[in-house]
């Protein structure tokens, strides 16, 4: 079964993010691409970037928060758009720590046909992945792939805080 895979950049994406997910994408998947959705998020945002000094602490949370959801709803559209082009079907990768806490953007980053890892704790897919580099993947590239993953500090990407624990936990 061919896997179609996409790095949808948005802005607010760190180099290091977009080199991980150019790793995985080229090790994992049959077809890859890197895709920017920077002029739809522009077009579709009315935010002007100059404004997030002048608003209050809470303000610019909430700010954030908008505009990830708008970038996570534009990635559901590119992907879903992508699916059915190719008679396929969009994968999700919430896990059951995120559905609990509603750790999510609706109809955006929950949104999908088929969810492998969503009965497994945040935990788990970690377990899970160990065991993949260690006992199931054949070459290097794969390896330093999934293990670079694995190592990354997990977040939502909003600038909000610098993980999603610290986020998440009062």
């Amino acid at each position: 079964i061919p896997l179609i895979g996409r790095s949808i950049t948005i802005g607010t994406n760190k180099p290091d993010e977009i080199l991980r997910a150019k790793l995985i994408g080229e090790s994992f998947c049959t077809d890859f691409k890197e895709d920017n959705m920077e002029n739809e998020y522009n077009v579709l945002s009315h935010i002007n970037p100059l404004m997030e000094n002048e608003l209050t602490p809470l303000e610019l949370v909430k700010w954030k928060i908008r505009n990830g959801n708008i970038k996570a709803r534009l990635r559901m559209i590119n992907l879903y758009n992508l699916a059915s082009t190719n008679q396929g079907v969009v994968l999700g990768t919430e896990n059951k720590c995120e559905e609990n806490l509603g750790f999510f953007t609706i109809a955006g980053d929950e949104t999908s046909d088929f969810e492998p890892i969503k009965e497994l704790w945040k935990t788990e897919v970690y377990e899970l992945s160990e065991w993949l580099v260690q006992n199931d993947l054949k070459t290097d590239r794969k390896k330093l792939a999934l293990q670079s993953c694995i190592d990354a500090v997990a977040t939502d990407g909003l600038g909000i805080t610098n993980s999603d624990l610290e986020q998440i936990l009062p």
